[in-house]
């Protein structure tokens, strides 16, 4: 299944983004994810994945994503390989918007996250976590079952080995989970799902960055005043000042949707590309 065929779409700065808000977006997901699971009769029940489809990846990016995605031919192949793209960030929606791109709002990457966690609840869905700290994993996955008591949810740290792999690929097909979010951070999180992708039993597999530090109360997450404002990025600064390096692919990112607007820039990945 690609959902991202079935799924509206517009070009910009080389990856194709979704065009629905978050809501219409869980709608889809969540349809999509019945649909295999159970069928249209069993949407109550707990079934795994059909070992032959392999699950739908989604990517969540935001402008730093994009810019990585630029420079690095590796990983803009393994976002070419995505279901579906999400505009995680302000500054892609502002791009949009000023390229004429119609991209309605920005889906942060936590939020879809938790709007997938509350559907699989209600539907019985297994979750399983995989990344964050050895002492931060079980935090977040205890702040995740306050919330939704009757969650099925299991999970394993990000500090690991290529030595235990295995194993722990056997522990998620064992759990069987529907909805698999991966949190190793950009780009390994990509690249691990698409390495395993063909192997994974979940229905959905999604890199979450640091969303479960969030959860597991290891970093706070900008009050939502920042967050309504587009200004979520620089809470995130301001709390991990070292984070400053990363974030100065934000205003090449904004000279370029300048550029490309004004006709001094190519939208495409190439040789010209700033």
């Amino acid at each position: 299944m690609n959902t991202g065929q079935l799924l509206d779409t517009e070009p910009l700065m080389g990856l194709r983004f979704v065009t629905l808000t978050q809501q219409e977006l869980v709608n889809a997901l969540s349809h999509a994810v019945a649909k295999r699971l159970n069928g249209v009769e069993r949407l109550n029940r707990v079934e795994s994945a059909p070992s032959d489809e392999q699950p739908l990846f989604i990517v969540t990016a935001n402008a730093e994503i994009v810019m990585r995605a630029r420079r690095d031919a590796g990983y803009r192949r393994i976002l070419h390989e995505a279901d579906v793209i999400v505009p995680d960030g302000i500054g892609v929606v502002l791009a949009a918007r000023l390229l004429g791109r119609r991209i309605p709002e920005r889906i942060a990457g936590i939020d879809l996250m938790q709007a997938l966690i509350a559907r699989a609840e209600a539907e019985e869905w297994r979750v399983f976590f995989l990344g964050a700290r050895p002492e931060v994993l079980p935090r977040a996955i205890a702040g995740v079952q306050k919330r939704h008591p009757k969650l099925i949810i299991d999970g394993h740290h990000g500090y690991f080995g290529p030595e235990q792999e295995a194993a722990i690929l056997q522990r998620i097909a064992a759990f069987r989970p529907a909805l698999l979010f991966v949190g190793l951070g950009v780009p390994k999180q990509e690249q691990w799902i698409v390495r395993h992708r063909a192997h994974l039993p979940a229905v959905l597999a999604m890199g979450v960055g640091g969303s479960f530090d969030v959860l597991g109360g290891a970093v706070r997450r900008a009050p939502l005043p920042w967050r309504r404002l587009g200004l979520e990025w620089l809470w995130r600064l301001k709390e991990e000042p070292w984070r400053a390096r990363r974030m100065a692919a934000l205003p090449r990112f904004a000279l370029l949707a300048v550029a490309v607007r004004l006709g001094l820039a190519r939208e495409e990945p190439g040789r010209r590309s700033l």
